[in-house]
């Protein structure tokens, strides 16, 4: 997790709460989940959340 979060502040983007569910969600999964699954899990404890920052916070995290 630490790797993907240190990917999101290499790319000038902020550690929201939004961002944070998301890495966890992905941090916890031990398949490879696309970017609907990841955006439905994250749903659910972050109603607010859209698919546009799941799929940002997703690209900048592995980038690099």
């Amino acid at each position: 997790m630490q790797q993907l979060s240190q990917g999101i502040r290499d790319a000038g983007l902020r550690l929201t709460h939004q961002r944070l569910e998301i890495l966890r969600v992905v941090a916890a999964d031990e398949t490879h989940p696309d970017v609907e699954t990841v955006y439905e899990a994250v749903r659910k404890r972050v109603p607010t959340n859209s698919l546009e920052t799941v799929y940002r916070t997703l690209a900048a995290a592995t980038a690099g």
